[in-house]
């Protein structure tokens, strides 16, 4: 009980400051319980068998020895994971050495890019079985005493899971969409088109700049205007920024 009480204290000001920067609340409140990592591994994670990651930056997956062991004991137990990741250029070079860690359980896991609007939760955000009635969330905090993990309640959980879920769904959409274009006879044998296509379902997330680029790459590569055109229009669906 000390240790939580202090526990709580430690990060008390912090929360008050940082929780209504994201959420519009004023109050600890809205702030179910607070825990350590050793904790939440242990009642929570044991036992989930759907994890979901929302990392600014993929760092404590591929950095921290301990956390590698617990994730490769998770894929030993046959659970899943999806990250959920900004596209910048710190997240593209963890994404490389994750890939190189876990290069056992490929197909375990799905690596969704996001904007990075979209997570400002802290550090990290975890979610386990977000598709039960068990489902449980947590957001990771750094402090003077080291990292903990604070549970959200089930109205901010809930959002956050429909967020997330929304760019899963998207995720699916466009490489459906690629297939799809890619399979047209004008494009079907040329490589480089394939290529483009491919590269774009693997990085699914479109701005209207990786859009002008993309078209630019097509038009290179003599595709017609009127493949190029549809092309464009079907894909203005998918830009988010």
């Amino acid at each position: 009980m000390n240790n939580q009480k202090q526990l709580e204290d430690i990060v008390k000001e912090t929360i008050q400051n940082e929780f209504a920067k994201y959420f519009n609340h004023t109050s600890v409140q809205s702030i179910s319980e607070i825990f350590t990592i050793e904790y939440v591994s242990h009642k929570y994670e044991q036992i989930a068998k759907k994890i979901w990651v929302a990392s600014m930056t993929l760092d404590l997956d591929v950095n921290d020895p301990d956390i590698i062991d617990a994730v490769k004991d998770n894929y030993e137990q046959g659970k899943e994971y999806k990250y959920f990741i900004p596209d910048n250029i710190e997240s593209r070079k963890n994404e490389e050495l994750y890939n190189r860690i876990y290069k056992d359980y490929l197909g375990c896991y799905d690596i969704i890019y996001i904007p990075e609007e979209s997570i400002n939760l802290f550090e990290e955000l975890v979610i386990y079985d977000y598709d039960t009635i068990n489902k449980v969330g947590f957001t990771l905090v750094t402090t003077e005493s080291g990292k903990i993990y604070i549970k959200l309640q089930k109205d901010i959980l809930q959002n956050k899971i429909d967020v997330l879920s929304s760019f899963f769904k998207y995720k699916d959409d466009i490489i459906r969409f690629c297939f799809e274009f890619s399979q047209r006879s004008e494009l079907k044998n040329n490589i480089n088109c394939s290529y483009i296509l491919k590269q774009l379902s693997v990085n699914p997330f479109v701005t209207q700049k990786k859009l002008k680029e993309i078209v630019s790459k097509l038009e290179t590569n003599n595709i017609s205007k009127e493949c190029i055109a549809d092309f464009d229009n079907n894909m203005k669906y998918f830009v988010t920024g």
